[in-house]
This record gives structure tokens, C-alpha cells and sequence, in this order.
């Protein structure tokens, strides 16, 4: 296992998104002793894990900064 997770890291590493990537191979790592359909679906829920607060709290950032900015 320690050799394929300084693959995902490296992989993750030379991409524009390396902690969303890295996280997503774990997740899929993760699952693959359960078969190939529970590694997808860890690697969706990693995924989903580490994207999903960022994308909450621009659209909470937006709505407040809309709502101050018409007042």
C-alpha cells in the first residue's frame, strides 16, 4: 500500500487540484478490498467530502456579500 499512495500523492502533486485528487485515490483505495463498485463509490464520497465545504461556503460568502452589498 505504501507504494501506491506515493503514486496518488505524486499524480495529485503535478495536478491543479492535488488535495481533491489525492483524496479521491484514497477514498478509491480505500474501498477496492470491498470490489471495484465500493472503491468508486469511496472514491465519490472522498471526493464529495473535501469539495463540497468549499463550494458551501463560497455560495454563503456570496449571499452575504450580495445581501450587504444591495443594503
Amino acid at each position: 500500500m505504501g507504494l501506491q499512495f506515493l503514486e496518488g500523492v505524486s499524480i495529485g502533486q503535478v495536478s491543479l487540484e492535488p488535495v481533491v485528487l489525492t483524496s479521491t485515490f484514497v477514498g478509491y483505495q480505500a474501498g477496492w478490498a470491498a470490489g471495484p463498485a465500493i472503491a468508486l463509490l469511496g472514491a465519490w464520497v472522498a471526493t464529495a467530502t473535501v469539495f463540497l465545504p468549499r463550494v458551501l461556503f463560497i455560495l454563503m460568502a456570496h449571499r452575504c456579500c450580495s445581501t450587504s452589498a444591495e443594503a
